[in-house]
């Protein structure tokens, strides 16, 4: 037993950077991002055991074997401070405006986006919000094969093998873009309502636009092979552990849009090990069992190359800037140059389950906290991955003596425009910056830790006879992130099982 508490102490500890010692809130510690990881829907270890545990061990069937089917479904819960993960600035409404009058009389401060950044003309004045949601629905298979019989070395006596196949039958995300337009809006087509929308939504963005309506998405993220070990399993005592992989079989992620639906661990080769205790409260001859119990599951993910998009170093949403050549009159958006094979170093995950356990006859009932984090990302890209004198952040241009000049402006932001690199902005513009290597800021398309507090219930009734055991029940849960670099979500599952 000593051995599984340190073997305990070593999983929860893996993660302990990812919440602090403050009350539980809903923290807005993260905004300007390009790229948010979530929990895949079946990666809850409160869901899986879940009745589940009553059977798996200790079968007596036939065959040796177990199998559990399970359907679940999630949906995110709206919440402002979700949108700021990927709005430049910490605040509901984002503001656009264009350098027109407004330049002059410095009210163009107040704005949070140069309107002249996303294609639209000086005179523009608008603003925008978003809501991210998303909605995931699909199956978990599981098979469970007891090693003993097939391999009769005493060895093999408390293993078996158990492949698991999740299925996302829908995953559904949107941002949610939302759009006001003011202000006497000159040079616009029509109204201009939905310009903004247009801007960052259109096809000249190869990367990293917003959709306006829903991505979907559908398929197997990965097969799991787990080796589950019963170690103890006797007058509602229960010790197992599992240690096993997870094979992405998932196609490439979609870089072309943001909060774009990923699934499963992002075609990352994970690692397993996990942990199954339960403690009963209640004597053996009471009738019922009343009981502890404690799950908990470690995912680590092997390093992949992925495309992600970047901001520059000068702040966030930079990569919405335009950027030209030099000598250049064309401008193209950020994303299509800042999106960048990368070395992406993900973290360990921490799925962790503890609550009280009732049995009486075949009635079961759990009831209990859950808790998932993960840490940072790291990310790295190698020089042979960017392309250098290349490009630099456009430059307002300028005509001297009917002669035009296109320079840089490497101290622009996405709110406002630099001076030209040129220096007197009457010469020549010999001086024109590129965006370098050392420009990219590394944490800006990096998934940040996130941590997040769950409720769970789940009911069911379960069976076991000389042979064959089985159950059914059905579960629910309601989950809050403690940063806005996770999803808040509620939701519902059905299950069954039996061993044959």
């Amino acid at each position: 037993m000593k051995k599984f508490l340190i073997f305990l102490t070593i999983f929860t500890g893996l993660n302990a950077d990812t919440t602090s010692q403050d009350c539980i809130h809903f923290g807005s510690k993260y905004f300007g991002k390009s790229f948010m990881y979530t929990r895949p829907a079946y990666q809850s270890v409160s869901m899986v055991q879940s009745f589940w545990h009553a059977i798996t061990h200790g079968k007596k069937s036939p065959f040796l074997a177990g199998f559990q089917a399970i359907a679940f479904g999630e949906q995110s819960i709206s919440h402002v401070k979700t949108g700021y993960y990927f709005l430049p600035a910490r605040k509901r409404v984002i503001t656009v405006k264009g350098d027109g009058d407004d330049f002059v009389n410095n009210t163009f401060l107040e704005r949070d986006i140069r309107a002249e950044w996303l294609g639209l003309p000086s005179s523009f004045s608008g603003n925008f919000q978003i809501d991210p949601k998303q909605e995931q629905m699909g199956f978990w298979f599981e098979y469970s094969q007891d090693l003993k019989k097939f391999l009769s070395h005493s060895f093999f006596k408390y293993f078996s093998l158990n492949v698991v196949l999740p299925i996302i039958v829908e995953m559904k995300n949107n941002i949610n873009f939302k759009e006001d337009v003011v202000g006497n809006n000159v040079g616009c087509l029509g109204s201009c309502v939905g310009e903004i929308g247009e801007a960052l939504s259109s096809c000249d963005m190869h990367y990293s636009r917003f959709s306006m309506k829903d991505l979907n998405k559908s398929g197997v993220p990965e097969i799991r092979l787990n080796l589950v070990s019963n170690y103890h399993n006797d007058k509602g005592f229960e010790v197992s552990s599992v240690t096993g992989v997870a094979v992405p079989v998932e196609k490439k992620p979609n870089i072309d849009y943001i909060f774009a639906p990923q699934l499963g661990n992002n075609r990352h080769f994970n690692f397993i090990a996990g942990a199954n205790f339960q403690v009963p409260f209640s004597s053996q001859d009471a009738g019922y069992l009343f009981a502890l119990f404690l799950d908990v599951e470690s995912i680590l993910a092997l390093k992949n190359y992925e495309y992600r998009t970047f901001d520059l170093k000068n702040g966030v949403w930079t990569r919405y800037l335009l950027l030209r050549e030099k000598d250049s009159a064309r401008t193209i958006p950020g994303v299509n140059y800042l999106t960048i094979k990368a070395k992406v170093e993900p973290f360990n995950q921490v799925d962790l389950s503890v609550g009280l356990r009732y049995v009486c006859g075949h009635f079961s009932l759990d009831s209990g906290f859950g808790y998932w984090g993960h840490g940072d990302e790291k990310i790295t890209v190698k020089d042979k991955h960017f392309r250098a004198n290349a490009y630099g952040i456009a430059g307002d241009e300028y005509e001297v003596e009917s002669v035009k000049y296109y320079p840089s402006a490497s101290l622009s932001t996405i709110s406002t425009v630099s001076g030209t690199d040129s220096g007197s902005g009457f010469v020549r513009d010999s001086n024109f910056t590129y965006i370098t290597k050392d420009d990219l800021d590394l944490k800006s398309c990096a998934a940040t830790e996130a941590a997040t507090y769950k409720f769970h219930i789940a009911a069911g009734f379960q069976g076991e006879g000389e042979q064959y055991a089985g159950f059914g029940g059905i579960g629910g849960f309601i989950e809050t992130p403690h940063q806005n670099s996770a999803l808040s979500k509620w939701g519902f599952w059905a299950k069954i099982g039996l061993t044959f």
